[in-house]
């Protein structure tokens, strides 16, 4: 590494340099050679550190949401952290621009013990709210009636925050129905996705994509 005494072009001598990159470093313009083996990054590898930047992003608005712990407990190879499971089933719902396009394929708790209950569907109520409703036909190993219902929206692009309804879930399994509004300021979290816990919160089931909220108003 070398420094370079003055600058010519006013502060704006910066970057690539033939062989040479040339980087401020401590208030000081200094001047290194570029690796011999030096290849630069195709556009699939471009997209692919693009598409991975943004899933390190979702993966802390997911835990922010309080939703980490499920990943820690759901399934997974040997050997796999919850963060390597999260990478995993989420990559695919991200361009190589690094938006969140595949909102459909977006995965916000994993299968960890708990399945949703059976025919689980979404409807207008008619008055600016919505209606999930569902069956409990097949008794599935380890779950209660008192298992919760957690709904949880996004905007997806280039927005990856994730709200909670409620924490604790908008309804019991055995109530076998649910009603909600979106809160106010809440108008741009559309695409909903719905998952079971149990009440205890240890266990539950993989997260759905449900769809988009359109026309519903919020109060």
């Amino acid at each position: 590494m070398g420094y370079v005494k003055g600058d010519a072009l006013g502060g704006r001598l910066r970057g690539k340099m033939g062989n040479y990159v040339l980087y401020e470093r401590l208030g000081r313009l200094c001047m290194r050679r570029r690796p011999e083996d030096f290849v630069p990054m195709g556009k699939g590898q471009a997209e692919q550190r693009e598409r991975m930047r943004s899933v390190n992003i979702f993966y802390k608005a997911v835990r922010a949401a309080g939703l980490a712990e499920h990943w820690k407990r759901g399934r997974k190879p040997p050997g796999w952290s919850g963060f390597n499971a999260f990478v995993a089933a989420n990559l695919p719902a991200f361009s190589g621009q690094g938006y969140l396009e595949g909102v459909d394929k977006a995965v916000l708790a994993p299968e960890a013990g708990l399945q949703l209950p059976d025919n689980l569907r979404l409807r207008g109520d008619g008055g600016g709210g919505w209606v999930l409703e569902w069956e409990n036909a097949t008794g599935y190993p380890g779950q209660s009636d008192t298992d919760r219902l957690v709904a949880a929206l996004m905007q997806g692009g280039k927005h990856f925050d994730v709200r909670l309804l409620a924490p604790d879930g908008i309804a019991a399994r055995g109530e076998g129905r649910a009603e909600f509004r979106l809160p106010e300021g809440w108008e741009d979290y559309r695409h909903l996705y719905c998952f079971m816990k149990s009440e205890d919160g240890e266990r539950a089931s993989a997260s759905r994509y449900l769809g988009r909220l359109d026309g519903a108003a919020s109060f």
